[in-house]
């Protein structure tokens, strides 16, 4: 199957799904974010799905824990609204075979795709946004991607259940964001 005739047979099914998102900064980001009403996309090569901005979904501990390992002198979370519009949802199996067939796709047409090693996701990054740009040619545009991340250590011996994991979400049209609100800093 090709991706033009995958985009044939899906019904994205989430155009009205809102879901509520966290997402850690510093005390300074978020006032800046809040005064001026917009979030900055990441573009990195290893952001994992993709590029966008980055939310923890209905996780706003989890949010917190990195924002305070990653600005331990001045943390902070923001709460908004995301409605997810055109999702491209790794929960649903419909989304994963499309990934799949990008994946062959493009290791068809570039023998030298990079590798994810350990927290550096750049074949992942590739391929979402591989899949992204060819919907976008086909006419259809992603406004959000979400996907299950599994991270952390066990939480008993034998648990399949990790310490951090939790859905990860990543806008990349930013009209779909609302209701930026900062929920936790420390003591800003």
């Amino acid at each position: 199957m090709t991706i033009s005739k995958w985009i044939d047979q899906i019904n994205w099914g989430t155009e009205n799904r809102t879901v509520i998102a966290y997402h850690g900064t510093n005390v300074t980001r978020a006032h800046k974010i809040l005064n001026e009403g917009k979030f900055w996309q990441s573009k990195k090569e290893w952001d994992w799905i993709g590029n966008g901005i980055y939310f923890w979904e209905y996780a706003p501990h989890r949010a917190w824990e990195w924002s305070r390992k990653k600005f331990p002198s001045d943390p902070a979370v923001l709460s908004v609204n995301v409605a997810l519009g055109n999702c491209l949802d790794l929960t649903d199996t419909r989304f994963t075979s499309l990934l799949q067939l990008a994946y062959y796709d493009l290791k068809a047409n570039e023998p030298n795709l990079p590798r994810n090693v350990a927290k550096n996701r750049a074949l992942d990054c590739k391929v979402l946004n591989y899949v992204v740009e060819e919907l976008r040619i086909q006419g259809v545009i992603v406004d959000t991607v979400r996907a299950p991340f599994i991270e952390g250590k066990p939480i008993y011996k034998g648990a399949s259940f990790y310490n951090q994991s939790h859905i990860q979400l990543c806008v990349r049209n930013d009209a779909m964001i609302h209701m930026s609100t900062v929920i936790f800093s420390n003591g800003h």
